[in-house]
């Protein structure tokens, strides 16, 4: 079902797109001072981006349906139901599929 946003308070998406971009805009200007400055090396930003790129890859793979459902019987339903004590994104994302895992599960395992 889509949002209406005509109805709602707050900003509306293409609002939001500008100020975003706007920061991006501001992001990139600090970047530039720092390396120009000398206050930071390239190649120690090109790192930064390189490892929130992986951590965003591994968060999109480690949130696949499929995925999840596999952790979830391979470690049985009481482990998967505590998941998030260990790792947030995976218990954030097994949360999502944990009800069609209940539903497959003989009642006596639940």
């Amino acid at each position: 079902r889509m949002a209406d946003y005509s109805t709602r308070s707050g900003p509306r998406p293409m609002e939001l797109q500008a100020q975003l971009d706007e920061l991006k805009e501001e992001v990139a200007s600090l970047a530039e001072c720092l390396l120009a400055s000398g206050a930071v090396k390239a190649k120690h930003l090109v790192r930064i981006k390189r490892q929130k790129h992986a951590f965003r890859v591994w968060q999109e793979v480690v949130s696949l349906p499929e995925l999840c459902i596999n952790i979830a019987v391979k470690s049985g339903l009481a482990a998967a139901k505590n998941l998030s004590m260990v790792s947030r994104v995976h218990g954030h994302s097994l949360s999502h599929v944990m009800p069609a895992v209940v539903e497959q599960t003989p009642a006596q395992l639940v």
